[in-house]
């Protein structure tokens, strides 16, 4: 009995999704980058932001900083200025065109409504050690 409905069910979903309209279906895009085992990295939300005015940029770059520091963080003890200054330079090179694609995404969409900009994730990352 129970196997019968198990299959039953299966099969109702099946026919439900074949049947679907190709609208309802959106596309799944997903964009990666690889990762080295030796990095830290940490992300930053932006979600709750409008990156499309003077503030919510200001916001981003602030927590893009703070990320910084904190991907950086195990220099801080070294005493090692320049290492910490590279480590700093390093993340926000990384940072800065994502920040740019963010904002650019944003832009677009609050101009025209639409947007041909996929989604972007913010990751800050610095090797663990220079």
């Amino acid at each position: 009995m129970t196997k019968q409905l198990f299959l039953t069910a299966s099969l109702t979903l099946a026919v439900a999704a074949a049947t679907a309209p190709a609208s309802a279906q959106a596309p799944l895009q997903v964009i990666g980058e690889r990762t080295q085992d030796d990095q830290i990295t940490e992300r930053v939300s932006h979600r709750d932001l409008n990156l499309a005015n003077a503030s919510g940029q200001k916001r981003l770059t602030s927590r893009v900083r703070s990320a910084v520091g904190m991907v950086c963080a195990p220099l801080d003890f070294t005493g090692l200025r320049t290492q910490r200054q590279a480590c700093r330079s390093v993340a926000w090179q990384g940072a800065k065109p994502q920040m740019a694609r963010a904002i650019a995404r944003a832009e677009q969409l609050a101009a025209s409504g639409t947007t041909s900009l996929p989604e972007v994730a913010i990751a800050v990352r610095a090797p663990s050690a220079f």
